[in-house]
């Protein structure tokens, strides 16, 4: 008799894998809305023009949201692979899932944990300057 994972034990990992994909394309989804939210603010009026390095500071952190965009992007993109390879085994009813599954799994979440990160502090970074140099009514 083999004490090995059971093809049920396989579609609760793959259950879970599906639920993380769904989650993650939540989290880039909400994150792809608050760039659009932190680009519009960067490029309006309504910040002190007088402050020293001003532009220099908005142009960087433009720079920086475009790099955290195309990040998103390529993850994005890992997902829509990583999903339909998923999608491949579940409709095969394969009964094993390779350690390579686990690895790549693994890489996915550390990934979109990296990126979520890095807008994060990014986004910290925006609302803390704007926040300082809005104009008074």
């Amino acid at each position: 008799m083999e004490n090995g994972p059971t093809t049920s034990d396989y579609n609760e990992i793959l259950e879970a894998w599906h639920w993380d994909l769904q989650q993650w394309k939540s989290k880039l989804q909400a994150m792809e809305e608050e760039v659009v939210f932190l680009d519009r603010l960067l490029h309006s009026n309504v910040f002190v023009r007088n402050t020293p390095t001003h532009y220099e500071k908005i142009y960087g952190f433009l720079k920086q949201l475009k790099k955290v965009s195309s990040y998103k992007t390529r993850v994005r993109s890992g997902i829509s692979r990583y999903e339909n390879k998923i999608g491949n085994i579940i409709s095969t009813s394969c009964d094993k899932i390779g350690l390579r599954y686990y690895q790549k799994h693994d890489r996915l979440k550390a990934e979109i944990t990296m990126c979520l990160e890095d807008f994060r502090l990014l986004k910290y970074e925006v609302l803390l300057y704007t926040g300082k140099v809005f104009k008074n009514p």
